[in-house]
C-alpha cells in the first residue's frame, strides 16, 4: 500500500466533509446544493480510500465511489442553474440526470475496464476513452457556471481565491480520471491536496470571508 495515496484520499474525504458541511450550514440554494454535492462526494472519496486499503474489494468500492460522484454532479447542476427560469432549470436537471445515467451505463456495462492498484500504489480508474470523455464533459459543463456562483458567496479577493481553488480541483480531477502516468498523478494529487487544505482551513477559521 502506498501510504501517500491513502493519505490523499483520507485528507480529501475530511476536507470535502468539512467544506460541504460549511456550505450546507450557510444556507441559500446555491450553498445548500453545493454542500449536498460535496457531502455525496465525501462518501465517494471514503469509498475510494477503502479501495486502497482493501484491494480485494476494489471493484465494489470504486463503483460505489463513482456512483456517488455522478449523483453529486446532479446536485452541483442544481446549484449551477439556481438563477435561471424554473422550466429551463428543470430541463437542464432532466437532461443532466439522463447524461449522468448514460455515463454510468457506459462505464459499467458498455465499455467496462478493470480497475487496479498500480505497482507504485496508485489507484487506477482506467476508464475507456469514451467514458473519460463523458466524465470530463459533465464535469466541465457543470463547473463552469458553478464556480462563478459559488465565488459570489465570498467577499472580493476571497472570491478570486475560491475560483482558483475550485479550478485546481477540477483540473486535478480530470488528471485523476484520464491519466495513468505516475508523475502526472503525483503532481495532481499534491496540487489537489495543498489547495484543498488551504481552502478548508480558510473556510473553517475565517468567518468573515462570506458575503453578508
Amino acid at each position: 500500500m502506498n501510504l501517500s495515496v491513502l493519505l490523499f484520499f483520507l485528507h480529501t474525504t475530511l476536507a470535502t466533509a468539512i467544506v460541504g458541511g460549511l456550505f450546507l450550514k450557510k444556507g441559500g440554494d446555491v450553498a445548500k446544493y453545493f454542500g449536498i454535492g460535496l457531502l455525496l462526494e465525501t462518501i465517494g472519496f471514503a469509498s475510494w480510500a477503502l479501495a486502497v486499503m482493501m484491494p480485494e474489494n476494489l471493484a465494489t468500492f470504486v463503483t460505489v465511489g463513482a456512483v456517488l460522484t455522478l449523483v453529486s454532479f446532479i446536485a452541483f447542476l442544481r446549484a449551477a442553474t439556481d438563477d435561471i427560469n424554473p422550466a429551463l432549470k428543470n430541463l437542464f436537471l432532466v437532461g443532466g440526470s439522463i447524461f449522468v445515467l448514460a455515463t454510468f451505463i457506459a462505464g459499467r456495462y458498455i465499455f467496462p475496464t478493470p480497475k487496479f492498484i498500480s505497482d507504485e500504489g496508485f489507484l487506477m480508474f482506467n476508464l475507456a476513452p469514451f467514458v473519460q470523455l463523458m466524465y470530463v464533459t459533465i464535469l466541465v459543463m457543470v463547473t463552469i457556471p458553478l464556480v462563478e456562483k459559488v465565488a459570489r458567496l465570498f467577499k472580493s479577493g476571497y472570491s478570486t481565491f475560491v475560483k482558483f481553488a475550485l479550478g485546481i480541483q477540477v483540473v486535478g480531477a480530470i488528471v485523476l480520471i484520464t491519466s495513468t502516468d505516475n508523475l502526472s498523478l503525483l503532481v495532481a494529487g499534491w496540487a489537489i491536496g495543498l489547495t484543498y487544505f488551504a481552502f478548508w482551513t480558510t473556510l473553517l477559521f475565517r468567518k468573515d470571508i462570506w458575503q453578508s
